[in-house]
């Protein structure tokens, strides 16, 4: 699901339970994502989180055991409560962050428990979820 690019804001639980999404696309122009706002989204296995976002909010994307892989476009980590991702498993999940920004990710929590943290450009996140996806799949 590709959010539309006229929002700026995912208030708290506006995708609660919705076990259908299997992959989110949070646009360049929000700048914040409310509580619980993903939880429960069980379906859910790839996550792309806009380079706008400077804040995430307590449980946002909570319970979502089946996730591989976030990328999350912000240059500068974004806000994030430290329980933003509780019971998904991020141990287990690769970060996918901007070029260059690798070491402001491993040093703030919750990111920095993320199981694999690598840079990649604009360009290659469709690549990399494919690869992903057959990796998971096997």
């Amino acid at each position: 699901m590709i959010i539309s690019r006229n929002v700026t804001t995912i208030g708290e639980s506006t995708f609660y339970g919705c076990s259908g999404l299997t992959s989110v696309t949070v646009p360049n122009s929000v700048t914040s994502i409310g509580g619980k706002a993903f939880a429960d989204c069980s379906g859910l296995t790839s996550l792309t989180i806009g380079r706008g976002v400077t804040s995430i909010d307590v449980k946002s994307f909570s319970n979502c055991p089946n996730m591989i892989s976030v990328c999350c476009m912000a240059e500068s980590v974004p806000k994030t409560s430290i329980d933003a991702f509780e019971g998904s498993y991020i141990e287990y999940t690769e970060l996918y962050v901007p070029k260059g920004c690798v070491d402001a990710y491993k040093v703030v929590k919750p990111w920095n428990s993320f199981r694999n943290i690598e840079e990649i450009e604009d360009g290659m996140l469709n690549s990399v979820r494919q690869r992903l996806l057959l990796r998971r799949a096997r």
